[in-house]
């Protein structure tokens, strides 16, 4: 299913989970309406959706977007759910994992519940240096990062768009599978509150980020929301025109 410029996967989570695991390379995308965003703004942004194994819908605007406008029942796959599942299957599979972004302490928080809940799972290295995207020399020190340290899946854990950027650089580079978690792992570790189950039925996480973190969040919300449906308005007329 399409929105804006972006297809979001109707795919179910494990379904997702066992056609990746039988891939060679390749990355998935979690986005919200952030990433949709971006993607129709700019066109390296979406490029990076294009080729992604798929764009899975962390955000209920996406989910009522489909079930009211597509007639579209969509399963809402979050970051911070869809890195459990995950885990779980690398715990299964005996798999090896890299990791980049975050920090050196929540990094260190991320092994440690990994060699207390995932034993199975063999932590091989982590790059958790500031990435910047604008210098061909910061790229090319990942890529050799991730060329020197071999493992069966690579976990990004940057915001949007410079995750899904970064996983597209790294395809056209190398033969990995990534998956751009971005701040799933604060809510894993326990940087990052998670939302009562009430406020999740009631769709109100944003409401309880928000008030945890006004000072950042209130200008973003403030933008995308407003803009999100200007662009859906706006591309849906130029659609009909055409």
């Amino acid at each position: 299913m399409k929105i804006l410029t972006v297809d979001i996967t109707e795919k179910q989570k494990f379904e997702i989970l066992n056609e990746f695991d039988n891939l060679t390379s390749g990355y998935i995308c979690v986005t919200s309406v952030h990433g949709l965003i971006e993607a129709y703004e700019n066109k390296n942004i979406n490029e990076a959706f294009e080729n992604s194994f798929v764009n899975v819908p962390d955000g209920m605007p996406i989910v009522y977007y489909a079930k009211w406008i597509k007639k579209i029942k969509l399963q809402r796959i979050t970051g911070p759910e869809f890195i459990y599942d995950f885990l779980e299957m690398l715990n299964y599979t005996s798999s090896s994992i890299v990791t980049i972004g975050s920090d050196i302490n929540t990094i260190e928080k991320f092994r440690k519940i990994l060699k207390q809940n995932y034993k199975n799972i063999k932590f091989i290295d982590s790059d958790y240096s500031m990435v910047n995207l604008e210098s061909s020399k910061t790229l090319n020190s990942i890529k050799e990062f991730c060329a020197k340290n071999n493992a069966n899946y690579y976990l990004v854990f940057l915001s949007t768009p410079k995750q899904d950027l970064l996983m597209n650089y790294l395809n056209n580079n190398l033969n990995l599978k990534m998956v751009g978690f971005g701040a799933a792992v604060d809510y894993f570790v326990g940087n990052t509150k998670t939302a009562p189950n009430i406020i999740k039925k009631l769709s109100l996480e944003w409401l309880f980020r928000l008030l945890q973190e006004p000072q950042r969040l209130f200008r973003r919300y403030l933008n995308i929301v407003p803009k999100f449906f200007y662009y859906l308005i706006t591309s849906s007329l130029s659609k009909k025109r055409q």
